[in-house]
């Protein structure tokens, strides 16, 4: 099992990622895995009774994200920040980052095993002149989408 903690992070607002949400901190518990759960996750999926973290203050360990890709993308610039790796749990339609279901518990049991490879992900920075001054945006996972100011 994992030797640093588990964070779990699960911010979109849904009675079925709360479901999913409560089922893995339920199959966690089962398997005596050590986590934690990111404070903003509990607060809005009325969670108690687990241990609280303030995501921006984690360093170290395994960020587990029960979203959409969109979920996962929110969480990039923390986790590139300190090197996370991030495990997506897809909550969404189409996963093409965050593909692990949480009806498949025995492959999260693998990957808390050991039993992964990792997939290491170019992140890009992106940047544009505002008059004199440069204006920076990233780490960048996905894409970015460039438009003008007024549609």
């Amino acid at each position: 099992m994992q030797s640093h903690p588990l964070t779990l992070v699960a911010r979109k607002p849904s009675a079925t990622v709360k479901q999913s949400l409560e089922t893995l901190i339920q199959f966690l518990t089962d398997q005596q895995q050590p986590f934690q759960v990111d404070i903003l996750t509990m607060s809005q999926h009325q969670i108690n009774e687990v241990q609280p973290v303030d995501f921006e203050t984690v360093e170290q360990g395994l960020v587990i994200c029960l979203g959409g890709d969109g979920s996962l993308l929110k969480l990039v610039d923390h986790a590139a920040k300190y090197q996370l790796p991030v495990l997506g749990i897809n909550m969404g339609k189409l996963g093409f980052l965050a593909d692990l279901s949480i009806q498949t518990p025995e492959k999260l049991l693998a990957i808390l095993q050991g039993q992964y490879k990792t997939c290491s992900r170019q992140l890009l920075l992106a940047s544009w002149q505002d008059g004199s001054e440069t204006k920076t945006i990233g780490p960048i996972l996905n894409e970015v989408v460039i438009h003008r100011a007024n549609l």
